[in-house]
């Protein structure tokens, strides 16, 4: 029954590694990507990878049923999650990974990011509820 678990989740925890290896890796490895060569393109970037991983996120709790809390509530866990992951990111920066930075405009598009998916996904839940 665990692995039920683990088949709706397994995605935004690999995306969560994703997240967290670009966040601490040195930025002069990743390649640049010419139509994101302009100021304040990096928060653009911040806002879509945790609007994914709530996404995601919320996806796997909704559809697993094992764990009947994060069922119920699959939106404020995997918000508070990316908020508290995103804080957590920046601080790793600012402490650890020192030859990245720690910003707050940073923190503000990951919350952000998942802001407009808690958006998105209570549209999309009620388009489905009055159709």
């Amino acid at each position: 029954m665990l692995n039920k678990f683990w088949k709706y989740n397994i995605i935004w925890i690999a995306w969560l590694c994703l997240i967290t290896y670009l966040s601490n890796s040195n930025s002069s490895g990743i390649p640049l990507i010419n139509f994101l060569n302009f100021k304040g393109a990096d928060k653009i970037v911040h806002a879509v990878f945790y609007f994914n991983l709530m996404i995601l996120m919320s996806w796997g709790f909704r559809k697993q049923h094992y764990f009947f809390k994060l069922q119920a509530n699959y939106l404020r866990i995997p918000f508070f999650f990316c908020i508290a992951w995103g804080g957590f990111m920046e601080i790793l920066q600012l402490t650890i990974f020192t030859y990245r930075s720690a910003e707050w405009l940073d923190f503000f598009a990951n919350t952000t990011g998942a802001l407009l998916a808690i958006i998105i996904i209570n549209g999309l839940w009620n388009s489905k509820k009055n159709s």
